[in-house]
């Protein structure tokens, strides 16, 4: 994939109908749902404010996510079998924020949504998919066959309030059976990264200092993201391959 970065300043940072006629709470099995540590793309940083450093993610950020229930085997995010939003049952798909719980940190460390949930009961599974951080405002987000789209994200004038954009792959076909003894595994990919210019001083007897930084070809800050998810729905089983990439780039 061709990588975009977006920058502000040459000082800042780069950056379906249903099977059946039971009630949605009667499909539900006593386990909370929780998800592991999410473990991430592997991209060298310098440690800023804002920034999520090393493999795994960082106990005081929290993550948006979406969850659907359908029935049987996933054929697609809308062409699976009786999809509907899992965290309140509807027909409208919404996020929820999952923050971390409990004590434990590293790669023991659990993530939990504001709201409590438990695993459906066969045939039913659950497919996710998640950004972080769990607010991007002023951008909005939506999820659907192609994945997660992020429309008017602006890189903020304020050098401190600059993060990471992050989006997940999508994971489905999850059940308590695979994950009853662990979090529900996510890996989360960089949509943006912050740059930062930088010189170690007094190596080996030498001293290094920047005299001047020059960046080349156009300097955005503002565009719209989606992961390009496509399905290949007649597929058994189903696959999809993923092309993210940046839209309508401008600068304000």
């Amino acid at each position: 994939m061709r990588k975009k970065f977006l920058f502000i300043t040459l000082a800042g940072l780069a950056l379906v109908g249903c099977t059946n006629d039971e009630s949605f709470s009667e499909n539900v099995e006593n386990q909370k749902i929780r998800f592991d540590a999410p473990l991430m793309s592997k991209v060298t940083k310098a440690g800023v404010q804002g920034e999520i450093e090393g493999a795994i993610y960082p106990v005081g950020e929290s993550f948006s996510i979406y969850a659907i229930q359908y029935a049987n085997s996933f054929k697609g995010w809308s062409a699976s079998e009786g999809v509907k939003n899992f965290w309140d049952g509807g027909n409208t798909l919404t996020a929820e924020v999952a923050s971390h719980s409990g004590t434990a940190t590293g790669i023991g460390a659990t993530w939990e949504t504001t709201n409590t949930h438990y695993w459906v009961n066969s045939p039913y599974a659950l497919a996710f998919m998640a950004y972080s951080p769990s607010s991007v405002a002023p951008a909005t987000v939506t999820a659907g066959n192609k994945g997660l789209t992020i429309t008017g994200f602006k890189v903020d004038n304020d050098v401190s309030k600059h993060y990471d954009l992050m989006y997940s792959d999508r994971i489905y076909d999850c059940t308590r059976k695979k994950y009853e003894n662990t979090g529900i595994p996510l890996n989360f990919n960089h949509a943006l990264s912050s740059i930062v210019f930088a010189a170690i001083e007094e190596v080996a007897d030498k001293r290094y200092e920047i005299t001047g930084i020059s960046l080349s070809g156009p300097l955005m800050n503002k565009g719209n993201f989606c992961t390009n998810i496509t399905e290949n729905t007649s597929a058994d089983p189903y696959t999809e391959t993923t092309a993210p990439e940046w839209e309508d780039l401008t600068i304000e």
